[in-house]
């Protein structure tokens, strides 16, 4: 995201600059009174529109991009508190009662679904680790910053999904309930959490509708973002060749004013 804003603000800088020197340019053509040397007013509306349909179209790309990372990495997550629920199902038809206490995952007999190295895995007072022998980073019985906790009992359950998706101090947070509900209680990516969702989570901030936009853009976003990005090149070659032929009434309304120097 850092190299898109940075390329946004120098288009962004070209283009001012270029509509300095178109006014300039402009300017001497009026004082001159020849017509024929008036730079073309059609060719700052094509940079501008280039430049601008060349930025949303980055952006759109990135948003993209962004949301095709979260699901690559996310998906083992999903996955595998799915099958805790459906495990949660067949417990319950069983005992009529969801497994939980501190034996919740053997009584499950949960296995993780793929690779299971992002994220360790909450039910009641049972944790499933990413790996054996580490500390989980946060723990219900001690420090944990979220406002629901995980739990299970006769009638209902809530199992948690902790990960590490990135390399900033966020964590990635998934729930799943006895309505198989899936909730992104933590967005890792942009680091941000469901209002209302966070007791104290200094790592992230209470999620904007922007963000939420972001976490389910409507499919369009990557088409429009394709198109645009296919467009504004084609826009952006035609003016500047069209810029440069302005160059050269400018310079030629240079040399004219130089002869006038001289006169």
């Amino acid at each position: 995201m850092i190299f898109i804003e940075l390329f946004s603000l120098i288009l962004l800088i070209a283009m001012i600059l270029y509509f300095v020197r178109f006014g300039a340019h402009l300017k001497a053509a009026k004082q001159r009174g020849v017509a024929s040397l008036m730079p073309s007013r059609l060719n700052p509306v094509m940079f501008a529109l280039g430049t601008v349909f060349l930025i949303i179209g980055l952006v759109g790309f990135e948003i993209k991009s962004m949301r095709f990372s979260m699901s690559s990495r996310t998906s083992v997550a999903k996955s595998n508190l799915v099958e805790i629920s459906f495990a949660q199902m067949q417990y319950h038809n069983q005992y009529q009662s969801y497994a939980g206490g501190k034996d919740a995952f053997k009584d499950l007999e949960f296995k993780t679904y793929g690779p299971a190295y992002y994220y360790s895995y909450f039910l009641d007072q049972d944790v499933f680790l990413e790996k054996s022998g580490d500390d989980p980073k946060f723990s219900p019985d001690k420090e944990w910053p979220f406002s629901a906790k995980p739990s299970s009992g006769e009638n209902a359950f809530l199992a948690f999904a902790v990960g590490e998706i990135d390399s900033d101090p966020c964590p990635d947070v998934w729930t799943i309930n006895e309505e198989k509900e899936l909730v992104h209680l933590v967005n890792d990516i942009n680091d941000s959490y469901k209002p209302g969702q966070c007791l104290n989570c200094p790592w992230a901030k209470e999620q904007t509708g922007f963000q939420l936009f972001l976490e389910k853009p409507p499919p369009i976003i990557g088409s429009l973002a394709g198109i645009l990005i296919v467009i504004s090149p084609i826009l952006l070659v035609v003016s500047i060749i069209r810029i440069k032929k302005d160059k050269k009434k400018m310079l030629t309304l240079k040399e004219m004013e130089t002869g006038s120097e001289e006169d």
